[in-house]
């Protein structure tokens, strides 16, 4: 629907005139990139506060992130489960601890790390042109993040 309205579009204006239109469920189009811009600064500022806390920490606040009826999940569980963005997110940790500016030199920081999540799923595999090697040496599910050329010759 959203692409119908984007190849019907004359021009960008017109495309978002028609998500504005009362019945549109594609309002604030136009708000889009300052509403990514809002969440990537967020998740920047966070990255840096993580920066300043313990490493080893990170699994015990991931698991009070899905705390149930007060019943936290065993953190070793949610760093297994979790391995490859957990390391992901020390590598990151450790980039900024060392003076990387992911502001101005790395903004895909963050969603390269939320990407990982996917592979707690263990039929998940990533596809991606990136080399990940040096961020994530060890955790098991670094054999599912593949190349695009691997993957093409599967």
């Amino acid at each position: 629907m959203l692409m119908d309205l984007l190849i019907q579009a004359k021009t960008f204006s017109d495309f978002l005139a028609e998500t504005e239109r009362p019945d549109s469920i594609w309002r604030r189009m136009n708000e889009l990139d300052s509403i990514h811009e809002g969440i990537l600064e967020r998740e920047l500022t966070s990255l840096e506060t993580l920066a300043r806390a313990s490493l080893r920490a990170l699994p015990v606040n991931l698991a009070r992130m899905y705390r149930f009826s007060g019943l936290l999940p065993d953190p070793d569980f949610v760093e297994a489960r979790f391995s490859a963005a957990i390391e992901f997110l020390r590598s990151s940790i450790t980039q900024v601890r060392t003076g990387a500016k992911p502001r101005k030199n790395d903004r895909g920081l963050y969603v390269d790390q939320q990407l990982f999540f996917y592979l707690a799923d263990p039929e998940a595999v990533v596809v991606t042109n990136e080399n990940f090697s040096r961020e994530i040496k060890t955790s098991p599910q670094r054999s599912r993040i593949i190349s695009y050329r691997e993957f093409r010759d599967l």
